[in-house]
C-alpha cells in the first residue's frame, strides 16, 4: 500500500491552483428561471423581449435541479 505524503500532495495542489490565479482564468455559472428554454437568455426580460407575466410564469416550473 502506498501512502500519500500529505505535504507533497498539498504542495502539488497549491501549484496547480496557482496556475489559475496566474492565468486569471475563472468560470462563472449562472442560471435561473430563463434556463427552462422559454427565453433566449437572462436579459430577455430586461430588454423587453419577454413580457413580465410570461417571464414570471416560468417560475412555477423552475427547480435548481431541473436547470
Amino acid at each position: 500500500m502506498t501512502l500519500i505524503n500529505p505535504k507533497g500532495f498539498l504542495q502539488a495542489i497549491s501549484e496547480k491552483m496557482q496556475w489559475f490565479a496566474d492565468a486569471k482564468l475563472g468560470i462563472f455559472i449562472h442560471w435561473g428561471i430563463y434556463s427552462l428554454g422559454n427565453t433566449s437568455e437572462s436579459w430577455a426580460f430586461h430588454n423587453k423581449q419577454v413580457a413580465h407575466p410570461d417571464y414570471m410564469a416560468q417560475i412555477n416550473k423552475f427547480r435548481a435541479s431541473s436547470a
